[in-house]
């Protein structure tokens, strides 16, 4: 007696069913769990920023009168790591950022001021030249990937070029809202400033300014260029929005951005992003929160809501977020303005999941393969008439 052979529609269901499960399995709800690891100091210190090393190893912390503090990111919550900084200034300083080689980092704030600080000797200095800038409150600074430029925001939407040679030079662009945000391409000379209410700019190698003109309708909070192998950098704005800004390479004033998507399911509105591990962001959320974007599959993961840090400490639930980072995946710290340093890791939930997508992605990777030979087989006579004699031949022997 032989068996019947399956239908091809029960074949084609059941390869569709292993094909749609992984999909399903594949955007858990991920969570990390939190963990109180101290206060910097019973005093509000004011802080304003926070920028993780290019090496991964220091975040250099900033905020009001001058204050700045180095913070061990593999071991944030032992302050015997710490090394406080000292001050150069009596003005807030609002931004910073590291040069490429991680050797020194800029540092910029209120009333024009800009000061860098030298890694080896771990001092703070004045930059000098800063005679243009005299009563602007500066708010945000990026030097570009090949370390021979940075750029320089201010709240009155003023923009500047930086450099050893040149000194600050003010760029021609219009703007007239508060700079937000510079963030720069990792292996082109290509940048991308947020604004307020003017919209997004891309600014080229050459220091030509072009302003996005969809972008205009938006309020930007913040700006991320990940990847330095996509040709693409991501845009925040206020509404809980995300938007991928295309960049030209050749030309960069023809860059465009696509549809916002807008992360919904969550409380509160973006209000400021972190690098996270690979090519994603850490988006902070206002009440505090943290929600990853992964701006490959233009997915938005939940790290933890208001209510989480509200169930950790109520005064936590009440900061407002400076800078987080991660050493792993899901594993990390979160500073805010108030000092108070909180470890996340993932939750079990998260590694269970992580685990049972492991697998499923393991088994459908050989389930497949096996289901279309599968199908080639039981629709091939000739096929079925060569295994017949090859087996026969194999018994007999």
């Amino acid at each position: 007696m032989t068996c019947p052979r399956p239908s091809m529609r029960r074949i084609a269901l059941a390869l569709v069913l292993i094909m749609v499960l992984p999909s399903v399995l594949a955007v858990p709800e991920a969570i990390t769990e939190l963990t109180m690891e101290r206060k910097l100091t019973d005093s509000d210190l004011g802080l304003d920023g926070g920028e993780l090393s290019p090496d991964a190893q220091q975040v250099l912390i900033f905020g009001a009168e001058g204050y700045s503090r180095l913070i061990d990111a593999n071991s944030a919550g032992d302050e015997k790591t710490d090394i406080e900084l000292e001050k150069e200034t009596s003005s807030d300083l609002k931004d910073a950022s590291w040069h490429p080689r991680g050797l020194t980092a800029l540092m910029v704030g209120d009333s024009g001021t800009v000061l860098r600080y030298v890694g080896e000797t771990k001092a703070i200095e004045p930059v000098s030249g800063t005679t243009a800038l005299e009563g602007k409150d500066l708010t945000t600074v990026m030097w570009r990937q090949a370390g021979d430029q940075a750029y320089v925001g201010a709240d009155d939407g003023t923009l500047w070029s930086y450099s050893e040679s040149n000194g600050f030079v003010k760029l021609d662009q219009d703007a007239s809202s508060r700079i937000t945000d510079i963030a720069c391409h990792k292996s082109q000379n290509i940048c991308v400033v947020a604004s307020l209410n003017n919209g997004l700019a891309v600014v080229e190698k050459n220091d030509d300014v072009t302003w996005i003109g969809p972008s205009k309708a938006h309020t930007w909070v913040g700006v991320a260029c990940e990847d330095g192998s996509a040709n693409y950098c991501s845009g925040f704005a206020s509404g809980r929005k995300t938007v991928e800004i295309v960049l030209n390479m050749n030309e960069p004033a023809a860059s465009t951005i696509g549809e916002p998507i807008i992360l919904g399911q969550l409380e509160g509105d973006l209000i400021g992003d972190s690098s996270g591990v690979g090519s994603e962001s850490l988006l902070a959320l206002g009440p505090l929160g943290l929600v990853r974007w992964d701006q490959y599959t233009g997915d938005a993961f939940l790290m933890f809501s208001n209510n989480d840090s509200i169930a950790l400490d109520v005064l936590f639930g009440g900061d407002s977020f400076i800078v987080a980072w991660e050493n792993s995946r899901n594993d990390g710290f979160i500073i805010t303005d108030e000092g108070r340093i909180v470890s996340f890791i993932p939750s079990e939930e998260a590694v269970e999941s992580g685990m049972l997508e492991l697998i499923i992605s393991i088994v459908v990777g050989i389930s497949v393969p096996g289901v279309f030979l599968g199908m080639i087989y039981w629709n091939s006579p000739w096929l079925q008439r060569k295994y017949k004699a090859i087996f026969s031949k194999k018994r007999k022997s």
